[in-house]
């Protein structure tokens, strides 16, 4: 059930919230979601429809599919992006909705790749519109495989 204040509810609710460019596909329990900044090139979101704070406050059924979509996504940026390994992260502190952030690494990251991107002082380059839809695209091709 949405949250009034949530902002992935409300994103969710307005479709998308003028960031139409950046979505590369509803899954079954989830939308896939690049990240404004592309610093990783391929960072992407998996946001969970249902709104829960914690992993396990939702359904079995819908768990399992958010895990299953999680996988299926992180395999599209992997071929995609052919990155040397895909981060995942959950985390909620600043978000309290259910999202994975899969995040595509190279050993040429601005951050070492031995260390979470969070906390680092770097340039977080945006794209133009049709640079977002290409890349979601690009994912989108590999989701359909």
């Amino acid at each position: 059930m949405p949250v009034e204040k949530c902002p992935f509810c409300e994103w969710l609710r307005d479709m998308h919230g003028g960031e139409a460019h950046r979505v590369v596909a509803e899954m079954k329990a989830s939308w896939l979601v690049l990240s404004a900044s592309q610093a990783y090139r391929g960072y992407c979101l998996l946001i969970c429809k249902t709104h829960a704070e914690e992993v396990f406050e939702l359904p079995e059924d819908t768990r399992r599919d958010f895990f299953d979509d999680m996988a299926r996504a992180s395999e599209a940026i992997f071929k995609t992006f052919k990155p040397d390994k895909m981060n995942y992260e959950i985390q909620g502190n600043q978000v309290p909705h259910l999202h994975f952030h899969l995040i595509p690494r190279r050993d040429s990251d601005p951050v070492d790749a031995r260390w979470p991107i969070w906390g680092q002082a770097i340039n977080e380059p945006r794209l133009a519109h049709r640079d977002y839809r290409e890349l979601a695209a690009r994912i989108a091709e590999r989701l359909r495989e």
